[in-house]
């Protein structure tokens, strides 16, 4: 069984992952996965705006571009088969997914409403 950590602060969106997959770890914030990336992951899948808002400044810490920051900190690779970031802010995403990319992690873009079309079939 594949160990996914999703994060998205939608707790529709969250909901959905979850019925697909009943054994993700689901967070809401970049805190929460901050942390649970202590442990080894399948998938990690991101989303950029966090808290209720959208489109937000890729600078602000509260965000998946704030998790990518701090991923790209860390001394030791992160045990992370693959990043999925499915926010629908797409130039945010493509960042994100352009420096996990750089520092050798395996990283795409999965729109989220690709990604619900996928869930829901």
């Amino acid at each position: 069984m594949k160990r996914r950590l999703f994060l998205d602060d939608n707790a529709d969106r969250r909901r959905c992952f979850g019925s697909a997959y009943p054994s993700a770890m689901l967070v809401e914030t970049a805190a929460d996965t901050i942390t649970a990336l202590s442990e080894p992951w399948d998938e990690v899948w991101l989303d950029h705006d966090l808290g209720d808002r959208v489109f937000v400044d890729s600078a602000e810490e509260e965000t998946g571009a704030g998790v990518v920051r701090w991923i790209l900190t860390q001394p030791e690779r992160l045990k992370v088969a693959v990043f999925y970031v499915h926010s629908l802010n797409e130039p945010a995403a493509r960042e994100m997914i352009t420096k996990l990319q750089d520092a050798g992690y395996e990283a795409r873009y999965y729109p989220w409403f690709d990604l619900v079309r996928e869930l829901v079939s």
